[in-house]
């Protein structure tokens, strides 16, 4: 692949680097925003950049401001970089500047410009219908976050949050008993799950489990990304792999079930779990579906939430969509992945009907389960503190691959390894899930 020459200070020294892939990562009809992969000649370092090109200018993200070659106002997308030799990630930001002085740094002279068009141009970004994700699980974050039309909120503008824990905590061997039980779902919560495409279940939990799994993934979220992450949407992918606490929660029998009987289907597999950290500051997560997400040709989809704190509204509560508020013109907005019109033409949508979502506040212990088909989004945190829950989406046993996955479906194949489009979506990493999982062991 053709390479484009750079330059980037790295501990004081200027070194070159070599582009070795461009990718769309937001923008709009006058700016288009991409990351850029590049490789340094000093200790063989990666580095992701965040690298914005108009009609007449490119421009980096450089210490918390745009930096510009002459001309033209600023962008408002932006992105951390992140460095494999030095292993720091720096969080990204959408801030909006004029022209500034230092601009030296983007690429090696302006006339690389028309150059980056074209490879740019050849890496297809201007295609919705990427089917490779070249980033990793959280820069594909960081770059979701901003499809929200109102992507960020000032920091603790409400200052309380919940109150902390005095729970105590359960031990392990009490949370694995705990999920090895059976959740007595109701008709009552089945008839809702069917009318309505997600359900709130109370007391799936205990709170002294909670507090366990709160204190692991604190545990884990600090050793992943340390401290200082205002306004990030931080996320930690496949936990399940290396913890085993967290692993008795994905692949629990309680969850399982409840997620194999709220689709009516006979056995579920696990696509993935996740970590999810609304951190203080970060603005709302925009409007989707999850069968935009997943490249799964079933229906039978649905993701659990299990919150590991109680959340108030301030803090970014779960909201959806009931199926019986779904209009045919909602359905008709046209997706977007390059800027953030999806999400604003779905809250003017709900706006004009006089829809109103249901975004109530999460008590402890409380679960929700939401079908792949339902509409939902996550206010802004503005509260002081970190909003963090487990999630594992489950799927029906049988499913295939879609012939076409999109850039919307990010790392995909990081969690179908060896699975083709079209194929049946089975690998060592999507086991069965619930009862249907010892059934299968014991045969």
């Amino acid at each position: 692949m053709a390479r484009l020459p750079g330059r980037r200070k790295y501990r004081g020294r200027t070194v070159l680097t070599g582009i070795q892939r461009i990718f769309p990562v937001g923008g709009s009809r006058s700016c288009a925003a991409f990351r850029i992969r590049a490789v340094s000649r000093i200790r063989n370092a990666t580095f992701f950049d965040s690298v914005a090109v108009t009609r007449n200018k490119i421009g980096k993200w450089r210490r918390g401001e745009w930096e510009w070659f002459p001309g033209g106002t600023g962008c408002c997308h932006s992105f951390g970089g992140w460095c494999s030799a030095t292993g720091r990630r720096h969080p990204g930001r959408s801030q909006k500047t004029g022209d500034s002085n230092g601009m030296s740094q983007v690429l090696s002279t302006p006339s690389n410009q028309g150059e980056t068009m074209e490879m740019a141009r050849s890496e297809g970004v201007s295609s919705p219908a990427r089917t490779d994700w070249q980033g990793d699980d959280q820069q594909w974050w960081d770059w979701y976050m901003t499809l929200a039309s109102r992507p960020s909120s000032e920091p603790a503008e409400v200052p309380l949050g919940p109150e902390p824990s005095h729970e105590i905590e359960a031990p392990e061997y009490e949370v694995h008993a705990s999920l090895a039980e059976p959740y007595e779902l109701t008709e009552e919560d089945l008839s809702f799950f069917r009318r309505n495409g997600y359900v709130r279940l109370r007391n799936m939990l205990s709170p002294s489990v909670i507090a366990t799994l709160s204190r692991r993934v604190d545990e884990l979220l600090d050793a992943a990304h340390g401290s200082g992450n205002d306004g990030r949407f931080l996320a930690l992918e496949q936990v399940w792999l290396t913890d085993p606490l967290v692993r008795g929660v994905t692949l629990s029998r309680r969850f399982g079930d409840v997620a194999a009987r709220l689709l009516d289907v006979e056995s579920v597999r696990l696509y993935h779990d996740n970590i999810l950290s609304k951190e203080s500051g970060c603005g709302r997560t925009p409007w989707h579906r999850d069968d935009h997400h997943y490249p799964l040709d079933s229906p039978a989809v649905c993701t659990s939430w299990l919150p590991l704190q109680r959340i108030p509204v301030a803090m970014g509560t779960l909201t959806c969509l009931s199926r019986t508020s779904v209009s045919d013109s909602l359905l008709r907005i046209p997706l977007s992945v390059e800027n953030s019109s999806y999400d604003r033409e779905v809250e003017d949508e709900l706006r004009k009907d006089g829809v109103i979502p249901d975004s109530s506040p999460f008590e402890a212990g409380e679960v929700s389960f939401h079908a792949a088909d339902c509409f939902h989004t996550a206010g802004p945190n503005r509260t002081g503190f970190p909003r963090r829950v487990l999630s594992s989406t489950y799927y029906a046993n049988g499913a295939n691959v879609i012939e076409n996955p999109t850039v919307l479906s990010g790392a995909w194949q990081d969690f179908l390894p060896g699975v083709a489009p079209g194929s049946p979506a089975v690998s060592e990493l999507n086991p069965l899930v619930g009862s249907a999982a010892y059934s299968s062991s014991a045969r």
